[in-house]
C-alpha cells in the first residue's frame, strides 16, 4: 500500500518541496547566528520540518510557514499532546484484553 508512495519516481518529485523546506529553515535559523556562535533548539525545528515535509509531500498542505514566531497548526498542537494522553491510559490498556472477555459473545457483539 505505501510502496507507490516511496517510488523512486515519485521521491524524485519531492525533493524540490524538501529543498524548499530545508531553505526556509536554513533562512529561520541564520538571523540568531549572525553575532556568532549561538545555541539554537535543533529538535524543535527538526520536529517542525518534518511535519511540514509530511504535509506538503503527503497531504498537498502546510502546517507551519516555518518562521521564528509563528503560531502553532491546531493539528500540530492536536499531534503534540496525543503521546501524552495516550500515556495517561497506561493502567487502563493493561485491562482491556480482560474487559473485552466480559459476558457472553451474544453480548460482547
Amino acid at each position: 500500500m505505501l510502496n507507490p508512495v516511496f517510488s523512486t519516481a515519485y521521491m524524485r518529485n519531492m525533493v524540490p518541496v524538501f529543498s524548499d523546506i530545508a531553505r526556509k529553515i536554513e533562512n529561520a535559523i541564520k538571523p540568531k547566528l549572525v553575532n556568532g556562535a549561538q545555541e539554537v533548539d535543533l529538535l524543535h525545528w527538526m520536529g517542525r520540518a518534518a511535519l511540514e515535509m509530511i504535509g506538503q509531500s503527503g497531504f498537498g498542505y502546510s502546517f507551519d510557514p516555518l518562521v521564528e514566531d509563528a503560531r502553532p497548526h491546531s493539528f500540530c498542537e492536536a499531534a503534540k499532546s496525543f503521546s501524552p494522553a495516550l500515556h495517561k491510559l497506561a493502567i487502563e490498556q493493561q485491562f482491556l484484553p480482560i474487559l473485552v472477555k466480559i459476558g457472553s459473545p451474544k453480548f460482547r457483539r
